[in-house]
Formats: C-alpha cells, sequence, structure tokens
C-alpha cells in the first residue's frame, strides 16, 4: 500500500494535458491537431541527430525502427517502441486483483494512465542511454547531446500520444497515428515521384485488409434477470480486435531482435553458445551498415523473403508460418481478455446502437458472451498472422502492417465516438 501511495505522489508531479473528451471540441480544432501531430512526428522522424555520424557503426536498433515507426539515427529514433511496451505491461497489471482492490474505481483510470505516462517516459530514458552505449565511442558531449536528443523525441511522442487519447484530435492513439503515418510517407518516397505503379500484390493486399477492416459479426446475447427475456443484437467490430495483433506481434519480435543483437555485438565474437541460441548475426553487402540474422531463433522468426524459400529453407518457412500465425491468435485474444471489463473498449468493440428484441432460439446466455468473443478475436488473430505472412511473400512495403494499420487508423475514424449503451447493457 506505501509503494501505491508513493506512485500515486510520483505520477502527480507529471505534466498532464487536459482531458477534452467529456467536452465537445470543434472539429477543425480537432483536425488542425491531428494535423500538427503528424506533422511534428514527420518532421522528428526525418531530423538527424547532431552529433551522430549514420554510417560510424552497424545500427542494433534497425528492426525496432521498422516495427515501431521510426527512422534510425533521428530524434524520433525511438519511435513508438516505449509506447508499445508502457501499454503491454500496465493493462494486464491493472487487472491483477491485488492492485484492483487497493484504488478505487473512479481513481483507477486516470492512475492507469498516468502509470502508463511515466513508465514510457522512463523508457524513453532507458532506450536513449542504450541507443548510446550502442553507437560506439561518440565523446562524452556527443553522447549526451545524443541521448538528450533521443529522450527529448520519445517524451515528445508521449505527449502527443495523451494528447490525441485525451479528445483534442480525430484518432484516439498516438501508436496507431504515428506508425501509419511513417508508412505513409515511406510508400511516397518509394513509389513517388516517377514511379507511380504500385505493385498489383501490394493492390490486393489493400483490398484483402480494408474487407477484414469492414467486417462486422452480429452476436444475439440473451439479457438475465428480465422477464420475458430479451436478447441484445450486438455487432462485433473485427477492426477493433484485429488493433493489438497488428502492433504487437512486430513489438515482441522487435524487442528480441534488440536484446539478441546487443548480446551478439558485446559477446557473439566468443563462440558463446547460450549468446548465439537468441540469434546470430552478420553483415551482408546488400544490407549496407545493417546485421542479418543467419541463425537461432532471430533466424526462424524473420519473414521469409520470397516464396523461393519455400524450397531453399522450408524448414525456416515452417516454423516462421506457425509461430507467426500462433503469436498474432494469442495476442489478440489475450489482450481481449485484459481489456473487455472496460466499458470504452466494451462500447467501441460492439458499437454505438444496441437494439433490444424478445429473445430468439440461438442467442447465447450472458454469462458465455465473453467466451464467445474471445474465440472470435483468436479466428481474428490468425487473419491478421495469415495477412502478415502473405505481405512477407508478396514484398508488401513494411511486411504489411504499416498498411494494416493505415487502414485501421480510417476504419477507427468512421466508427469510434461508440455511446456507452453497449457497456450499460452488459453491466460494466
Amino acid at each position: 500500500m506505501a509503494g501505491l501511495n508513493t506512485l500515486r505522489q510520483l505520477v502527480g508531479l507529471l505534466p498532464e494535458v487536459a482531458d477534452r473528451r467529456a467536452t465537445p471540441v470543434p472539429f477543425r480544432n480537432k483536425a488542425l491537431n491531428t494535423i500538427t501531430s503528424v506533422l511534428v512526428f514527420l518532421a522528428g522522424s526525418r531530423l538527424p541527430l547532431y552529433g551522430l555520424s549514420t554510417t560510424a557503426s552497424p545500427d542494433p536498433f534497425y528492426w525496432i525502427h521498422a516495427a515501431s515507426a521510426s527512422n534510425g539515427g533521428t530524434v524520433m529514433a525511438q519511435g513508438v517502441y516505449h509506447l508499445l511496451v508502457s501499454e503491454l505491461v500496465i493493462h494486464p497489471l491493472f487487472r491483477l486483483k491485488i492492485v484492483r482492490d487497493k484504488i478505487p474505481v473512479e481513481e483507477r483510470m486516470q492512475f492507469m494512465d498516468r502509470s502508463q505516462k511515466l513508465l514510457g517516459i522512463l523508457l524513453a530514458m532507458v532506450s536513449a542511454v542504450c541507443n548510446v552505449f550502442s553507437a560506439g565511442q561518440l565523446g562524452p558531449v556527443n553522447a549526451t547531446l545524443i541521448a538528450l536528443q533521443l529522450f527529448a523525441g520519445g517524451t515528445i511522442v508521449i505527449y502527443l500520444d495523451e494528447a490525441l487519447k485525451k479528445g483534442h484530435g480525430l484518432v484516439s492513439s498516438g501508436i496507431a497515428l504515428f506508425t501509419a503515418t511513417n508508412i505513409c510517407a515511406c510508400f511516397l518516397e518509394r513509389y513517388g515521384g516517377d514511379k507511380i505503379v504500385i505493385p498489383a500484390g501490394t493492390c490486393a493486399f489493400l483490398a484483402l485488409t480494408v474487407r477484414l477492416q469492414g467486417l462486422h459479426l452480429p452476436l444475439a446475447v440473451r439479457t438475465h434477470g428480465v422477464d420475458p427475456a430479451l436478447q441484445a443484437n450486438c455487432s462485433v467490430n473485427l477492426s477493433y480486435l484485429s488493433y493489438m495483433p497488428i502492433v504487437f506481434q512486430g513489438a515482441i519480435a522487435s524487442s528480441m531482435y534488440f536484446i539478441s543483437q546487443l548480446l551478439y555485438l558485446q559477446y557473439g565474437e566468443n563462440n558463446n553458445g547460450v549468446v548465439k541460441l537468441p540469434g546470430s548475426w552478420k553483415r551482408d553487402s546488400r544490407y549496407p551498415g545493417q546485421l542479418i540474422p543467419i541463425g537461432g531463433v532471430a533466424h526462424y522468426v524473420t519473414n521469409p523473403p520470397a516464396w523461393a524459400d519455400l524450397a531453399r529453407d522450408p524448414v525456416h518457412v515452417t516454423l516462421y508460418a506457425v509461430l507467426l500465425l500462433m503469436a498474432s491468435a494469442l495476442i489478440s485474444a489475450t489482450w481481449f481478455g485484459v481489456r473487455v471489463y472496460s466499458r470504452n473498449y466494451v462500447a467501441r468493440l460492439l458499437g454505438r446502437q444496441i437494439p433490444l428484441t424478445p429473445a430468439q432460439p440461438g442467442s447465447i446466455p450472458m454469462t458465455r458472451w465473453k467466451r464467445h468473443v474471445a474465440m472470435i478475436a483468436l479466428l481474428v488473430g490468425l487473419c491478421v498472422g495469415a495477412l502478415t505472412l502473405m505481405a512477407g511473400f508478396i514484398c508488401v512495403p513494411g511486411s504489411g502492417t504499416g498498411i494494416m494499420l493505415v487502414v485501421t487508423v480510417v476504419c477507427s475514424y468512421f466508427e469510434r465516438r461508440a455511446g456507452d449503451q453497449a457497456a450499460d447493457v452488459f453491466c460494466l
């Protein structure tokens, strides 16, 4: 209890963005705030770090940059990685009974948001120091300047995300918006100018992604305690279930790459088998300045580059496909189990209007709706994994996760602001 009180006092010292979720904000202001956030992020992700030579040494954060909406060697080199990790840690932690029993319900959401922000700032600080450490011999002055720039960039992203979450923007997630913004910028850089023809495979992948995001699955739930029994005709928003596997499967893999590369850079030359188990790396002339996995776990969870690998290295392809599908499905189902007790989550998941009609045969009892939606989440995760696998084979820019996030952001804008009727029906 003393630890929680100390944490309350600590998070209370952090500056906060005014909460406008309960008060209307003019559309023009929201649009302006969203555009400003995007421009600030784009500028930071293209602004080189002062004092750092980008060709001085290999970049062990290459995979994290690809998965966390960032470009190595820039002020925003941390991207949204610290936001992803803090959200992944804090939400399950606040579902623990020991935490819920000691925090009043009316304070829980605010305390959780503040704790997530504090953890994100701490992660930004640690990540900045690790970036400096992995960059080689920089000298004390350059090292300090680079660390401060990285920490400042990470903190700016945290507060931009907080402003969007608190109703100042058109979307409610900085993670999705900034990742989508980064992948759109990279896409334009690759296909802009004279290169106006987009590959057919990318167009087909985009069409499949839009189809998945636009699906709603009907769910009839029988209420209890009412005579005669009523039936809540819900509509499960599959795009909301697909968001987490899109975001976190890349973040989790990137974390493993990060740890493996750091270990290999420090101890790999000693032929230590324990160090090589997470991954063995080498420099490749096709990717100047980067390390490519050639062995260990990192090699087998790396996306095969082409269909030719099915014949050349079928074990690699098979293990990658199995691990990707399993991870995406488990992430989707697990995240639903963590967030299902949130009123806002249920309202956004089940839609704005919940019509009630007399109960019909085939409707599921109120006590089983969570289990039923968990199975839907598992299947949606499998679909996301299959799309990611397909994107890797047909060489979609950003391994497909970026395009899926772009579609998710657009769909969420048109379907957000769901009312509280769904949460009221389910007594949350």
